[in-house]
């Protein structure tokens, strides 16, 4: 591996800011690089990226789209290294739609260019022929970052009110955007199933979508539903006072997930789809979550959740492989 020197001891990261929880990444990579006495600087240029003379990281390959791949390549035509995160490495290896092919044919392309190493941000062992794709791989930040990051400062209203409205019984929540693929169809059924909620609190919290907002709109049952923006500081108090965290993502939404990564971070039974990536990622780590078909009824999560005793012991994640890999692709030594 080169050492970092004059001209490439500062690490350019493209990103649009704010980027979603994705801003939590962002910090714990700077952090990491400065262990390293190495500086990190945030842009949302890619013509800024591509002049950077030092190494660049892609934040997020699926937010630039086609101008990740121009940097990536205008950068390596010069000897320049650039290491970029693919958020939907499943998708980009076995979809069909024209702008995945077109995806898929670029990163088939950048695969046999030395300076461009694309990681995919699950093991490479739970894809089907990753290596055609992708040099290197790490795990989801946010599957391994708490212990890195300042906490923030934590609001607790709405979870004590959580706490109070329960009852003593356990609490299910849901956390995020409310888009279809996040299951909301599934979660309105909950909330309406009287017998389901008399024996679990379900806490719906996140902005709701335009298109998903009629789902929720006339649902009046024992349930906390709040369609806004819920703070850092809130999500936290949230999962402190969680059993089971909603990680319940469509077919379409094949892809790891931060609300799954922080769920076993903090030591809470994240319920998920049978057969989806999370699924095989779940084993890959040793996690155990509740496991539950995609369009379940309420009757048949409930069962599944009465067979689960909820709160666990964080799940450590080691994470010496994604910081080596990181680096390695930022300064050699990668095929």
């Amino acid at each position: 591996m080169e050492k970092p020197n004059s001209t490439n001891r500062t690490v350019c990261m493209l990103a649009r800011l704010p980027c979603a929880h994705y801003d939590a990444s962002i910090k714990l990579f700077s952090g990491m690089l400065a262990d390293h006495g190495i500086s990190m600087i945030t842009t949302a240029s890619p013509t800024v990226a591509i002049a950077h003379r030092g190494p660049v990281i892609i934040m997020l390959v699926e937010q630039y789209t086609l101008a990740t791949h121009a940097v990536a390549i205008a950068r390596a035509l010069v000897g320049r290294r650039t290491a970029a995160m693919v958020f939907r490495a499943q998708e980009a290896l076995t979809g069909t739609k024209l702008k995945t092919r077109l995806k898929r044919l670029l990163l088939g392309i950048e695969r046999h260019m030395s300076p461009i190493t694309m990681m995919s941000i699950v093991p490479l062992d739970i894809l089907p022929k990753a290596d055609s794709l992708f040099k290197s791989w790490l795990h989801d930040p946010q599957i391994w970052d708490v212990p890195f990051l300042p906490a923030p400062s934590v609001d607790r209203n709405l979870a004590e009110r959580v706490v109070a409205e329960a009852h003593g019984r356990r609490v299910v929540v849901a956390l995020g955007l409310m888009e279809s693929y996040k299951g909301v169809e599934m979660l309105a059924a909950l909330a309406k199933d009287k017998a389901f909620c008399s024996k679990y609190m379900l806490v719906i919290a996140g902005l709701q979508l335009e298109k998903t907002v009629p789902i929720f709109a006339e649902i009046q049952s024992d349930c906390i539903i709040e369609n806004r923006y819920i703070s850092d500081g809130e999500l936290y108090a949230l999962y402190d006072v969680a059993d089971f965290i909603w990680s319940v993502y469509g077919p379409s939404y094949d892809q790891a997930s931060g609300i799954f990564g922080r769920a076993i971070q903090f030591g809470r039974t994240p319920i998920i789809r049978k057969g989806s990536l999370i699924d095989q990622y779940s084993t890959y780590l040793g996690a155990k979550p509740v496991i539950v078909a995609w369009q379940a009824e309420p009757s048949e999560i409930a069962m599944e959740l009465d067979a689960s005793s909820g709160k666990i012991s964080p799940l450590v994640i080691g994470n010496d492989v994604s910081r080596a890999n990181l680096m390695t692709a930022l300064y050699g030594d990668l095929p």
